[in-house]
């Protein structure tokens, strides 16, 4: 079931993705790097300047449902807190803009910006409000339910494309997606009419603070950290650079979702394992995942590191191709934020809140101290190293290979866990499949025909070089067969829908 749930995670995800590819494809070809990055500056500001909307709460949810706590009396606490800082977040993106106009003669100047700044930050409201419901079904691993909404977004699609082709603005760029968001909403809050919802009390209030007290420093840098380089592009070196940026990090996005998945539905799992005090079966689930994890990550890299420049190409444009070095950086830091990604759920799973918190400061401040002497040509009169959209890039791979580094020696002296000896295998293998790629490309070329022969083969020769090395074994090939059969994926999300009906009931 666990499998299973997994599975739907990363199908819809995909799903979704594969849709706002088709919208990005026609974005990126008719639009440009000038106004993607406007748009993607915009996203980056708000972003930057919603840092108080998740001090932690999000993962404080999930332990509280979990720890068997009142599901009422949890999204009733849930929902009072977003609402503060949702309240707090508008009011930090208006005084921004305000700053950024009259304080400022740089690329922030400009009205077609702050049109598009408005309109993102409506989206980003509606987007953390569905986010109270779809945290709660994914604590209560209703899987179905947590994901539906990302389908109803979906017409946002046609809509991005009608705006790509009628060559229009940054403006409309954001009011389709903000639409998409919008009934994304809708979806979550019909999915939701059967939760309990009770009045927060202050017990209730003092216990989320009391737990995410402890996360909320490094969320709030982490939400700069993860949005600011877009910002510090757009200052130092103009839109264009951060429509490079974009591109790379939407495909990575693509390439990351399995690890997400994974991830998603591991928490519950570690959350309980740990409160059973069963650490071997806790310990094994954290190397399990990152097993599967670091599994897929190899097979699509293979082909992401080998063929860069022309994926970038299919996806984006050949205006794009300063894109594609920074897409295999991107690519690397994917595979180490994954791979860190269950060890950090296993320290919020263990009660470690305030060393996940110091990790999370550390990571995002040698990240954002890394986009200052990466990203600029100079500061403040002194050269430095003009790396710009690629320098962003490296400043997050730094900081994200130190933090995991730490995280596999943190849990090893708290719980005696050893990193799986299979990731090793794992990567030699994907060394030895970009190797014959690179072969197979030197024979038949680099055109766009010759990639799905290429991925097939690199799919092929990995598998294969996989068994033969012990990391796939033949059940976990009969498991992935099952999970994906459409019958029983059909049976799980019909009789998930129906629990609403059966929850609402009882």
């Amino acid at each position: 079931m666990l499998a299973r749930k997994a599975f739907l995670i990363l199908s819809t995800k995909m799903i979704t993705a594969v849709c706002s590819f088709v919208g990005f494809y026609f974005v990126a070809h008719y639009m440009g790097a000038e106004k993607l990055g406007i748009f993607a500056a915009a996203i980056g500001f708000v972003g930057t300047l919603s840092f108080f909307t998740d001090p932690g709460l999000h993962d404080t949810h999930l332990k509280k449902i979990n720890a068997g706590k009142d599901l009422g009396s949890c999204t009733g606490t849930f929902l009072l807190i977003k609402g503060v800082v949702i309240l707090l977040m508008i009011l930090l993106v208006s005084i921004g803009l305000y700053v950024s106009q009259y304080a400022s003669d740089n690329n922030f100047n400009n009205p077609v910006f702050v049109i598009t700044v408005c309109v993102v930050l409506v989206g980003a409201v509606a987007g953390q409000i569905t986010a109270v419901f779809t945290t709660t079904f994914s604590a209560l691993l209703l899987t179905a339910r947590q994901e539906l909404p990302n389908f109803v977004g979906l017409i946002s699609i046609p809509l991005r494309i009608v705006v790509a082709i009628r060559q229009m603005s940054a403006v409309a760029l954001a009011t389709a997606t903000t639409i998409g968001s919008l009934l994304s909403l809708g979806a979550s809050l019909f999915l939701a009419r059967d939760l309990p919802f009770k009045k927060p009390s202050r017990p209730f209030i003092k216990d989320y603070f009391t737990f995410m007290t402890p996360l909320a420093l490094g969320s709030f840098i982490g939400t700069i950290a993860k949005h600011a380089d877009k910002v510090i592009l757009n200052y130092f070196n103009g839109p264009i650079q951060v429509g490079y940026l974009f591109v790379a990090q939407r495909i990575v996005t693509f390439i990351d979702f399995h690890s997400v998945a994974v991830s998603k539905v591991t928490f519950p799992v570690l959350s309980k394992l740990f409160h059973q005090d069963n650490l071997t079966d806790f310990n094994a689930l954290i190397n399990k995942s990152q097993k599967h994890i670091l599994i897929f990550l190899a097979v699509i890299g293979t082909i992401v590191i080998v063929f860069r420049k022309e994926i970038i190409g299919i996806i984006a444009g050949g205006e794009f191709v300063d894109s594609a070095d920074i897409l295999a950086v991107l690519y690397l830091l994917t595979v180490v934020a994954a791979l860190s990604r269950p060890m950090n759920y296993a320290l919020i799973a263990i009660g470690q809140n305030k060393f996940y918190a110091k990790i999370s400061i550390m990571v995002n401040v040698i990240t954002l101290i890394c986009y200052f002497l990466f990203i600029p040509h100079s500061l403040g009169g002194i050269s430095l190293f003009g790396f710009e959209a690629i320098g962003a890039a490296f400043s997050m791979l730094i900081a994200n290979t130190i933090a995991m580094a730490s995280l596999v020696i943190f849990l090893y002296l708290k719980i005696g866990y050893y990193p799986n000896r299979q990731l090793l295998a794992i990567i030699v293998v994907t060394f030895v499949t970009s190797g014959v790629l690179i072969f197979v490309k030197s024979l038949l070329g680099s055109n766009w025909y010759v990639l799905p022969f290429c991925v097939f083969v690199g799919c092929g020769f990995f598998l294969a070089s996989g068994y033969i090395a012990g990391f796939i074994t033949r059940e976990e090939l009969i498991l992935y067969r099952n999970i994906i059969n459409p019958n029983e994926m059909k049976n799980y999300i019909v009789s998930e829908i129906a629990s609403i009906g059966e929850r609402k009931g009882a």
